[in-house]
């Protein structure tokens, strides 16, 4: 079944694919000159830098297997058209035209979505690519954290450290994408779950619905007064202080009216809140109780 359904799939070129897609798209106007803001004059060198930057081919191969466009000519339309915001928006564009397709629609209604991250090696060792994950090997490498959509439309993704823990960046990708999905419930695994997760996404609108592993090594905090059945007595920790919930509830809920600044606070909670955040502001203690 598989192989009649490939035979019955047109083999085309990657380049007369890009030019297929941007004609139904117009992605390519994303990359606007960083000074004028004017569109490139030669859309086909642009995506000819974009497929050498998809496929890691480097702009001095793509120059000599290119007869088209030379290595200046690639390397000025990079420095002046290519940013990680032009590919966003980009990607945005690309993402809005495939949530029409009713193909689409099949998967899902695009409210939901998951998050993950994947390591990838490096090929050197340097001071950016030095962190490694004893977990994944003793080869250095970044992580790719990722969202994707239930349309499987991958519409965020950040580079962090091998080390970095996962949960500080799942709302960022929520609240930091140039699509018009609007999601209503979001998953992760263990990685991406923490009590400060739990508490902040209500504020900002999701439902937070993380797989967990080990979960009878995990602790749920009662409210005062709240007794925990026979099954769960084994797992329930100290109650839950409504106290302080109560007494920072008014900060609390203005935050995601300060969304803009929220996540690099939200990174900077999870790593070190116990020891500094818990003491200077009060937003974090809160979050972590309603968590």
């Amino acid at each position: 079944m598989r192989r009649v359904a490939y035979d019955r799939l047109p083999r085309v070129k990657i380049t007369d694919l890009l030019l297929e897609v941007d004609s139904w798209t117009g992605f390519s106007e994303c990359f606007t000159h960083r000074r004028s803001g004017r569109v490139a004059d030669d859309r086909n060198a642009l995506l000819t830098v974009i497929l050498a930057d998809g496929i890691n081919l480097g702009l001095t191969r793509m120059a000599e297997t290119c007869q088209g466009a030379t290595l200046r000519q690639l390397a000025h339309l990079h420095d002046w058209h290519i940013s990680e915001a032009a590919y966003s928006e980009a990607l945005g564009r690309l993402i809005d035209v495939h949530r029409t397709v009713p193909l689409s629609a099949l998967w899902g209604d695009g409210t939901t979505s998951s998050s993950d991250g994947q390591l990838f090696h490096a090929g050197g060792r340097g001071a950016a690519i030095g962190d490694i994950n004893a977990r994944n090997g003793n080869e250095p490498g970044v992580s790719f954290y990722t969202h994707v959509s239930d349309q499987y439309d991958p519409f965020s993704s950040r580079v962090i450290a091998a080390t970095a823990g996962e949960a500080p960046y799942v709302l960022d990708g929520l609240l930091y994408h140039a699509t018009g999905l609007s999601i209503e419930e979001h998953y992760t695994d263990t990685g991406g779950a923490s009590d400060h997760v739990f508490g902040l996404m209500p504020f900002f609108g999701y439902r937070f619905a993380p797989r967990l592993r080990d979960l009878k090594d995990r602790r749920l905090h009662l409210l005062p007064g709240q007794e925990a059945g026979p099954l769960l007595a084994g797992m329930t920790g100290d109650p839950v202080a409504i106290g302080h919930v109560a007494a920072h509830w008014t900060n609390c809920c203005a935050s995601p009216l300060r969304s803009a600044a929220a996540p690099p606070p939200l990174r900077r909670c999870c790593a070190d809140c116990p020891l500094t955040h818990a003491r200077t502001d009060s937003r974090w203690p809160c979050a972590r109780s309603g968590g």
